[in-house]
């Protein structure tokens, strides 16, 4: 797959303007579709959780392999970025949106 891709010198800035349109229209359309499922603030906010989960384990393995290449300085900013990712994550478990919202971490 990424044989085929092109290289930097090969993507043009309309490609990569077109490549921005078409991921968001795909978010777009996404969050649409949450928006046809439910109305509920607990559901958008486990979707804003998981989506934060998922970058949070992209940088995170892209740490540890950057680790296991013996690439500290590149391992270094994307477990910092995970870290990051980790800590907003925390913070929306202190945000209740109804009260039933079961995301709430009581301390």
């Amino acid at each position: 797959m990424l044989d085929s891709a092109p290289s930097e010198n090969e993507v043009s800035d309309s490609d990569s303007n077109s490549n921005s349109d078409s991921i968001l229209d795909d978010v777009e359309s996404a969050m649409a579709a949450v928006n046809r499922i439910t109305d509920q603030a607990l559901a958008h906010k486990l979707v804003a959780i998981q989506i934060l989960h998922n970058l949070f384990e992209w940088h995170d393995a892209v740490g540890a392999k950057c680790i296991r290449n013996a690439e500290s300085d590149q391992a270094k900013g994307w477990l910092k970025d995970a870290g990051k990712f980790q800590a907003i994550m925390n913070i929306l478990q202190t945000i209740s949106v109804d009260d039933d919202d079961f995301t709430v971490v009581r301390r």
